[in-house]
């Protein structure tokens, strides 16, 4: 019986296509622990294709007991391709979030091979800036 399957499908296998890879998907989250509340922890995003990173978000759970999260202040760390780090903060609009802040920022830049893409966030329901939460970028 597998002789015959064999015999069959041997012609078919120089019909087989494989595809080409593309460029990477380079969105990606990386949490940390964070102050607040119990099972408070910080997250950050990168959104992109590839080494090219679309927007950055900075998000902050304050914990297993939701509280208004206000005045957001979110700071980015990256490394731009065939640049140094950079380290820059940045305020919401004075919107809050219930259970949760958050900070979009577009970036839209092509980022350092092989680098890190970190956010940190401060914001009404934790004074202290946590730990830096990060993703790879790597072609």
């Amino acid at each position: 019986m597998l002789k015959k399957l064999a015999a069959v499908l041997a012609p078919l296998s120089s019909l087989v296509v494989l595809p080409t890879a593309g460029p990477a998907d380079a969105s990606a989250t990386g949490c940390t622990s964070a102050p607040g509340g119990l099972g408070a922890y910080h997250c950050g995003s990168a959104y992109g294709i590839g080494r090219l990173v679309l927007e950055g978000r900075s998000s902050d759970f304050p914990g297993v007991t939701p509280t208004n999260v206000c005045y957001p202040y979110a700071r980015f760390k990256y490394k731009l391709a065939g640049t140094s780090w950079y380290t820059n903060t940045y305020q919401s609009a004075g919107t809050c979030g219930w259970g949760k802040g958050w900070i979009d920022v577009g970036f839209n830049a092509w980022m350092a091979n092989n680098s890190s893409f970190s956010t940190s966030q401060i914001n009404s329901a934790n004074c202290t800036w946590p730990s830096l939460a990060c993703v790879s970028i790597f072609d």
